[in-house]
C-alpha cells in the first residue's frame, strides 16, 4: 500500500447505530463522509473522460462518447439518489410559517398548535 494512502474499517451506517453513543455517531458520520468523497471523485474523472472523449471526437462526438455519457449520467444518477435524497426524507422540523423556506407540499401542511 502506498504511504499516503489510508484503509478505514467498515462501521455501521449512521441508519444502523445506536445513536446515544457519540464515538459510534462519529465514525458512521466519518465513513459517510469519506463515501462521498469518493463517489464525488469518481464523478469528477467520468466528467473529465467525457469532456476529453468530446473535445478530441470533434463532430462525431455523440456517436463516439456514447459510452462515456451512459457511464458518467448512471454514475450521477447514483450519487444523487444515494447522497442527496436523504434531505427530502429528514421530517421537517422547522417552521413551516416561516416565508423563506416556501410552502410546503399539502400532504406536510398541518396545523401547528
Amino acid at each position: 500500500m502506498d504511504k499516503f494512502q489510508r484503509e478505514f474499517e467498515r462501521v455501521p451506517t449512521i441508519e444502523e447505530i445506536d445513536r446515544s453513543d457519540p464515538v459510534s455517531w462519529l465514525r458512521a458520520r466519518d465513513q459517510y463522509v469519506r463515501d462521498r468523497w469518493v463517489d464525488r471523485a469518481e464523478i469528477e474523472i467520468l466528467r473529465d473522460r467525457l469532456q476529453e472523449c468530446t473535445k478530441r471526437q470533434g463532430a462525431n462526438a455523440k456517436k463516439n462518447c456514447e459510452k462515456h455519457a451512459i457511464e458518467y449520467m448512471r454514475a450521477l444518477n447514483e450519487y444523487k439518489e444515494k447522497h442527496l435524497t436523504w434531505f427530502y426524507l429528514i421530517p421537517l422540523e422547522f417552521s413551516p410559517r416561516n416565508p423563506r423556506w416556501g410552502t410546503l407540499p399539502p400532504e406536510l401542511d398541518k396545523k401547528i398548535d
